[in-house]
């Protein structure tokens, strides 16, 4: 799917979600039904991976009247996630929980990422296990890559240092690697000097070692 549809995808699973919270709160017609079912679907959640996030009615109201404020809800549209506080986890696993959010009309899956919990929420400002780069937060329509700024992880994401003083050499052929502007074709056996963070990057990702 284009990065575009995708970006509008998690919009309208947000919205939705969003708007069935501030209903409950409201108590509109229906919200009950509404909250005996994502507290159920949150069960599921438990009962496929374990999970122990809080699941009960009182947290979903809580959260729902958390969500009851404007504001909260703007800042929440712009990617914000931490104005929820303690209950910023509750939120994403009610999204990850309600299939309806996450694959109605999301056209195809990837169903190895889908299962893996690991894949779907990782901690902001953590590095990612097999690149090195930081987990970052933005604002939504930053994905889109015909906005007027759009996310760039090769600028943006690094963590380690960027002087070009460490050494790798190669171990896999036919392998491309970039790091801001500077983009890299490997050959085994061959040495390069690259930053740390590249040098981490490709290293966990088995294509070097370091010299």
């Amino acid at each position: 799917m284009e990065a575009k549809g995708w970006t509008q995808r998690i919009r309208q699973g947000m919205d939705s979600m969003i708007h069935t919270l501030r209903g409950i709160h409201q108590g509109t017609e229906g919200s009950r039904a509404e909250l005996r079912r994502l507290e159920s679907a949150l069960q599921s959640l438990q009962d496929r991976e374990g999970n122990t996030s809080q699941r009960s009615a009182t947290a979903i109201k809580r959260l729902a009247e958390i969500l009851g404020h404007d504001r909260r809800v703007e800042r929440l549209k712009d990617g914000k996630f931490e104005i929820l506080g303690n209950y910023q986890a509750l939120f994403l696993n009610l999204l990850k929980a309600d299939a309806s959010v996450v694959l109605g009309s999301a056209g195809e899956t990837d169903e190895v990422v889908t299962i893996d919990v690991r894949r779907q929420i990782r901690w902001p400002t953590s590095l990612h296990g097999k690149s090195g780069m930081r987990v970052s937060e933005f604002p939504l329509d930053r994905l889109d890559p015909d906005g007027s700024n759009p996310y760039n992880p090769l600028h943006e994401a690094y963590v380690l240092g960027l002087d070009q003083a460490m050494d790798v050499e190669w171990v896999v052929d036919d392998a491309i690697a970039q790091f801001g502007d500077q983009r890299y074709e490997s050959n085994v056996g061959e040495r390069i000097r690259v930053h740390e963070s590249g040098a981490t990057f490709l290293v966990l990702k088995g294509w070097a070692k370091l010299v």
